[in-house]
Parts: C-alpha cells; structure tokens; sequence
C-alpha cells in the first residue's frame, strides 16, 4: 500500500510559472520580449520609473532596493 500525505492539510503546494516556462529557448524569448517592448511603446503596458540613479551610485541604488527603500522600477542613467 502507498501511503500518501495529500490527505493532510497544508500539504498541497501551488506554485506560479516561472519565465523558463513561457520562454524555454531563445526564439520564445525574443518573441515575449518584443511583444513586451511594443506594448511598452504602444503604453498598453505602462512602468512607473520611481527612481532614477547616475550609474556611479549603483551600489547606493543596490543597498536602497536591498534595504527596501527603493519601490517600483529603478533606473540608471550613465
């Protein structure tokens, strides 16, 4: 006889697909990737830029995003 746990509560487990599911190799991964970038230039899909940092202070950016501190999309400007 096998012996299952799913009986149990809190014993099933949902998960959420990963980007490697929808872009398995590159072909697919280029075809999401343009279809995201026209939608971004078409503002179907819109990005709140929340910050914006001059590129010498990337680590300060890395310590706020770490720290919390930084919410939304963040940007370095070279």
């Amino acid at each position: 006889m096998i012996q299952s746990d799913a009986h149990r509560p809190f014993c099933l487990h949902f998960t959420r697909p990963t980007p490697l599911v929808y872009n398995r190799n590159r072909q697919l991964l280029e075809a999401s990737a343009g279809r995201l970038f026209e939608g971004l230039s078409s503002s179907i899909v819109k990005s709140e830029v929340r910050q914006t940092y001059p590129l010498q202070d990337t680590a300060q950016a890395h310590r706020d995003i770490e720290g919390r501190k930084a919410q939304g999309a963040t940007v370095l400007k070279p």
